[in-house]
């Protein structure tokens, strides 16, 4: 809020003259925020509550809350079974914000400075890796060699010379030459290691389709109360987890309040960000953001397990080539994790796949593709 206020001086204190349509700073050049990460977590069973958690880790449960602002403070009744959640955090560590960015005020509150809301994450590892198969082309070339045989008979001074020529077929094979674009995993030669054997998981947005509609319905709202319309309580549930999601014909994200009965989101604009925001408030952008803890922010990288994987629904194939623009509590270090919008999509890679650990490497000048 201060940093807000520091690069926005025509601001008043309580940060109620921002208007429609008008642009304010939300980052600056140089300027230096700090993250604490997560460093534990603990993966809720059905008997959990957050009285019974914050006491084996021996922990207020006002910390809890604060570790886990998804979380319903009056009731504690939104935990969800399988999710994990944190419970002890690492130590603060400075970031430097890289670079200027400028949003559009949508209303008069401070709901318009949410860009830096902790996100979650849900996304589930596979056991197994699988290998590529490198392709490579063979040339055939046929070549006259001429072999002298030399025959020495037990006299040593006679010697008789046969010269015979002789006709060979050879096969070569010849290694696609490097190229500067992320086509071909010989590329991955030419690039710096960034990490070996990172562990690789993928993360959504919430869709009512990916859901069962079960439950009480359940009055979403904004973080002043404005209603976003009903949903089912197992997918309201799933909209806090993830953070971002569908409903009706808007695309939702968790505003800067703590979540009180639902009571905790904004509209995105659509047009704009249609598959939701990162937790820096850039758009999300399909099978090309990913979080990551230990890689510094708008970092491309080249993973070559990656490359060649065909997009569901599409006949696309991706390059391998990514963008680190997201940050996560549920993990550490040496771990990306890959957007990929749809749980769908997350079944569909991680059945045809079932990679859980990757190589990554500088991306360099490999081109971020189009995959929506």
């Amino acid at each position: 809020m201060d940093s807000i206020l520091e690069w926005n001086p025509q601001l008043n204190s309580q940060c109620t003259n921002m208007y429609n349509g008008k642009s304010y700073c939300v980052f600056k050049e140089g300027a230096t925020t700090f993250e604490t990460p997560c460093i534990q977590t603990h993966k809720i069973i059905s008997s959990d509550t957050c009285t019974s958690i914050s006491k084996k880790y021996g922990i207020d449960r006002d910390d809890f809350y604060e570790m886990n602002p998804s979380v319903d403070r009056k009731g504690c009744g939104n935990l969800l079974n399988g999710a994990h959640y944190c419970v002890k955090l690492g130590v603060s560590r400075p970031v430097e914000v890289i670079d200027v960015k400028n949003k559009v005020a949508k209303k008069k509150t401070l709901t318009t400075t949410t860009t830096t809301t902790t996100r979650r994450r849900r996304s589930t590892k596979s056991s197994r890796t699988t290998r590529r198969v490198k392709t490579t082309t063979r040339k055939r070339t046929t070549t006259t060699k001429k072999r002298t045989t030399t025959t020495t008979t037990a006299k040593p001074t006679t010697t008789t010379t046969t010269t015979t020529t002789k006709t060979t077929t050879t096969t070569t094979t010849s290694k696609p030459k490097p190229t500067t674009d992320a086509h071909s995993s010989n590329v991955s030669d030419k690039r710096k290691l960034l990490q070996k054997g990172s562990a690789l998981t993928y993360y959504w947005i919430a869709h009512p389709d990916d859901y069962e509609k079960s439950g009480k319905s359940i009055n979403i709202r904004t973080c002043d109360g404005k209603s976003l319309g009903y949903v089912p309580q197992t997918y309201a549930d799933a909209l806090v987890m993830e953070g971002t999601g569908v409903i009706g014909d808007k695309v939702i994200n968790l505003g800067g309040c703590t979540c009180s009965d639902y009571k905790c989101f904004m509209e995105v604009d659509k047009k704009e960000d249609p598959y939701g925001l990162t937790s820096f408030g850039t758009a999300l952008r399909p099978f090309i953001t990913i979080a990551a803890n230990d890689i510094k922010r708008n970092t491309k990288i080249f993973v070559p397990e990656i490359e060649g994987w065909e997009i569901p629904g599409t006949s696309k194939k991706h390059n391998g080539c990514m963008l680190v623009d997201d940050r996560s509590w549920s993990f550490d270090s040496n771990h990306i994790d890959l957007y990929v919008y749809r749980e769908k999509n997350y079944r569909t890679l991680n059945s045809e796949h079932k990679l859980s650990k990757v190589d990554v490497y500088e991306g360099g000048d490999c081109n971020l593709l189009n995959y929506a």
